[in-house]
């Protein structure tokens, strides 16, 4: 079945409002949130180098190492629709230094579709259990970053349109998504 362009452009501008949010969103759950960040953050892209979500995610990895005064590192790890990557970072250390670069397809689609998966879309990612200045630094920093000329200039240029949001609407998106299916 072939999508009409119009409609491929709203699909996937709604699902990079939503990749905005699930930053914060992929962040795992965090033990403590002192001198965050002291390290380098790696950002999971759960898909191949050189599709849309990698573009996008180097582009807001670029801008956000700038804003966090810490380098961020752009990690891909493609494989069953998201769900290796994805399921990296729900088991990773919690201590906030890896984040992903969520999807519809990694956090209602896939989920909606396999009750089976290895991790849970609504419970092992953030805000819950995350340190809550570390949630409001990235929710404030994605915002700025998804606002900045340059990046929607950059994003346009492949037919995105991004819009910044918080966690718990990125939440709603997801669950109203996950229930759709």
């Amino acid at each position: 079945m072939e999508v009409e362009p119009a409609m491929k452009k709203r699909l996937f501008a709604r699902t990079l409002t939503a990749a905005v949010a699930a930053l914060v969103a992929g962040l795992p759950f965090t033990a403590a949130a002192q001198a965050w960040p002291g390290k380098p953050v790696r950002l999971v892209i759960p898909f191949p180098a050189g599709g849309a979500t990698d573009i996008i995610g180097r582009v807001i990895a670029q801008k956000l190492g700038a804003a966090l005064g810490q380098q961020v590192v752009v990690d891909n790890k493609p494989g069953a629709g998201g769900t290796i990557g994805s399921d990296m970072v729900a088991k990773a250390p919690a201590d906030g230094y890896t984040i992903l670069m969520a999807t519809s397809s990694t956090h209602s689609i896939g989920p909606a579709l396999n009750p089976k998966m290895p991790y849970d879309a609504f419970k092992d990612f953030a805000p819950a259990g995350t340190p809550p200045d570390i949630v409001a630094r990235l929710n404030r920093e994605l915002n700025t970053i998804v606002e900045d000329p340059e990046v929607v200039a950059v994003l346009a240029r492949s037919g995105a349109e991004v819009v910044g949001s918080t966690p718990a609407q990125f939440a709603k998106v997801i669950r109203d998504e996950h229930d759709g299916w």
